[in-house]
């Protein structure tokens, strides 16, 4: 019995000096990453109206031995274009036109949504297109009803990705079965620096946009050579756009199609992520995600990105935050032709809405309508209230994109826009 209980002794003793060195560790490697970041962050000293050619390409892929882009091995990374287009007349229906190409996956569930990864599909043999139009449709008797329209693809990039390596030329190809066509583009972007041209297939809502964009300046989110590269090139669209169903819904019981094509200006943003993913994150992940089950309230993570833009202002923040450090808490606003660096942002929540996490699997998702918003800028400071206008674009049970109406202040005087973002809470 003597020496049973000094066995369990043991046990319990090493089992505690093991909590507190991973205690230790969720205390101090986030910090040390965070120091880290900002002595390799080059960000704060990249051009802001000239952007490199290779800045603009894909910069995570493997070669074949003909040497082009081998899309059936593993890459070691993935890139990511995503163009946000705000109309300029607020009374057309689109309030946000958001389309993404994505060579690869986040690479951790929860971010990724999982649920559309069919046929036993890898993660790192997934891409990802993306399109978002949350619209105002009106009803029999006048009535109006916002909804997202959001559609979302994970394909096989072997079979349905077209890309070029010494040039933007990026193609998603999918499949509508509806009509029986195939080899259909959902997603495309192609040009240099400062003229883009992209499309995007909303295949469910039958929405086709045609975007040409020129660029103007760039807010560089985060810079660290070789590992993560994130920026927003503002600039503006000449957008044409059809609704093959219309936006004038005569009888919500017999859905019948009434093209509705538009022509207009928008102000937005062309990104252009590229990350390196040597490994799936899942499992770093899973001792969070059984303590995730235990204390459901227990979000260690965030990232909250956010774009605006109103007459004479426009640019942004990323706050990305873990187990209490902050890796990124800043970004760029440009007033007039003025640049300004964002030094801190506070962001304060409202009661949020629980809603449907992709499929319904586990805890509702917490979403919020409205937040408050503070900016420290080198010229002053920018505070707004944001209020969502459309439902919860649910891209993974983690993760949702948003547009937003804002009313407040810079400097003392009063500014009202619009913008976009992403939030995420793991």
């Amino acid at each position: 019995m003597t020496a049973l209980w000094t066995i369990l002794v043991r046990v319990l003793y090493y089992a505690l000096w093991v909590i507190y060195g991973l205690g230790l560790a969720l205390v101090l490697v986030p910090r040390l990453a965070a120091l880290w970041i900002r002595w390799r962050d080059r960000a704060p000293d990249n051009d802001r109206t000239l952007l490199p050619y290779n800045y603009e390409l894909p910069r995570y892929f493997t070669r074949d031995a003909a040497g082009n882009a081998d899309t059936a091995a593993r890459w070691p990374g993935w890139d990511a274009w995503t163009a946000s287009a705000i109309p300029a007349d607020i009374g057309l229906p689109p309030h946000l036109i958001r389309g993404t190409l994505m060579t690869g996956l986040y690479g951790l569930e929860g971010v990724d949504n999982y649920e559309k990864l069919v046929y036993r599909l890898s993660p790192f043999q997934a891409i990802e297109h993306l399109s978002l139009v949350p619209t105002t449709y009106k009803l029999p008797g006048g009535a109006p009803l916002v909804l997202s329209n959001l559609s979302q693809n994970y394909l096989t990039r072997a079979t349905d990705l077209r890309m070029a390596d010494a040039e933007l030329d990026v193609t998603i190809v999918g499949s509508r079965t509806g009509n029986l066509t195939t080899g259909e583009p959902y997603g495309h972007i192609a040009g240099t620096w400062p003229n883009y041209r992209l499309s995007f297939l909303n295949p469910e809502a039958e929405i086709r946009v045609a975007l040409t964009y020129h660029g103007e300046r760039i807010v560089w989110w985060t810079d660290l050579p070789g590992r993560y590269t994130h920026f927003s090139a503002f600039g503006t669209f000449e957008v044409t756009m059809e609704y093959a169903r219309g936006t004038n819904v005569r009888d919500p019981h017999r859905p019948l199609r009434h093209p509705h094509k538009l022509h207009f200006q928008a102000r937005g943003t062309v990104e252009h992520i590229s990350c390196l993913e040597p490994f799936a994150y899942n499992w770093l992940w899973l001792p969070m995600r059984y303590l995730g089950r235990w204390f459901p309230s227990l979000k260690p993570v965030l990232y909250h990105h956010e774009v605006i833009i109103a007459d004479g202002l426009e640019g942004g923040f990323v706050h990305a935050r873990a187990f209490g450090a902050d890796f990124r808490n800043g970004g760029g606003l440009f007033a007039g032709s003025v640049y300004h660096r964002v030094k801190h942002v506070t962001v304060l929540y409202d009661e949020p809405d629980p809603v449907d996490n992709c499929g319904g699997l586990g805890q509702p998702t917490p979403v919020y309508l409205r937040w408050d918003v503070g900016i420290k800028t080198d010229a002053g400071d920018l505070t707004y209230v944001a209020t969502r206008t459309h439902p919860p674009a649910m891209i993974a049970p983690d993760m949702n994109q948003y547009h937003f109406t804002f009313q407040g202040l810079w400097c003392g005087v009063s500014v009202s826009g619009r913008g976009f973002g992403e939030y995420i809470r793991l």
